[in-house]
């Protein structure tokens, strides 16, 4: 546990300067919200059209 703590504290640290760093960018960040978006309305729709045949 102790050898393991500090590579999970650096991987959060990461992910919040990572978050941090895409709210400071709101057009970064609207762009990877709008792919993510239009990702998972694709997967619905094709799991829905792969159902509906």
């Amino acid at each position: 546990m102790p050898t393991e703590f500090p590579s999970f504290a650096t991987y959060v640290g990461d992910m919040t300067s990572a978050s941090n760093f895409l709210t400071g960018q709101p057009i970064i960040a609207y762009a990877i919200g709008l792919v993510v978006f239009v990702a998972v309305i694709g997967a619905v729709v094709g799991v829905i059209q792969s159902f509906v045949k």
